[in-house]
């Protein structure tokens, strides 16, 4: 991959942090000098060892993808009691300055909830914010975008976000 010019690898999956050889995957993608990157739940990074494993294994950066702005409605939307362990994961990235982005997930039940979200992760040292405007899913023969809003109220929730992202300093992709 060196040789077509590749410098970054980004690992994706289900979630990559569950996969038994992920420290060796990040190792030898390190070793052969290309960045290794995670997009993940961020669940497992608040364990500090296993965070600072992935680290020593030559791992540059994540992206967290986050589904709900509180611990409430994370449990609603997912079945996980796990926002804490995303709040402990963001801190083991600040206290490491480790580089990472958050990625929202915007479906029809979290498009209300931008503004709150962006507020709240002002208090954080995130730089970089995405928005995961859904994906449709292949289910039975066909493609199904159930929870994917209407561009038109997408389209709405961005644009009366933008200030708020810009005076929060986010990079905005």
């Amino acid at each position: 991959m060196q040789d077509l010019g590749i410098k970054k690898v980004c690992i994706t999956g289900g979630e990559p942090t569950i996969y038994s050889n992920i420290f060796k995957v990040v190792e030898i993608i390190a070793k052969k000098e290309m960045e290794p990157l995670i997009v993940t739940n961020g669940i497992k990074l608040a364990n500090k060892d296993f965070f600072l494993s992935l680290i020593d294994a030559g791992l540059k950066g994540f992206s967290l993808s986050l589904k709900a702005p509180n611990g409430t409605l994370y449990k609603k939307w997912t079945g996980l009691d796990a926002f804490a362990d995303i709040v402990s994961a963001i801190k083991n990235l600040n206290e490491h300055d480790v580089s990472y982005a958050i990625t929202y997930e915007v479906t029809k039940l979290s498009i209300g909830t931008l503004a709150k979200l962006i507020k709240s992760l002002t208090v954080t040292k995130v730089k970089y914010f995405n928005l995961d405007l859904g994906r449709p899913i292949l289910t039975e023969g066909a493609c199904r975008g159930d929870n994917i809003p209407q561009p038109a109220n997408l389209a709405r929730a961005i644009v009366d976000c933008y200030p708020l992202l810009k005076k929060a300093g986010f990079r905005f992709a």
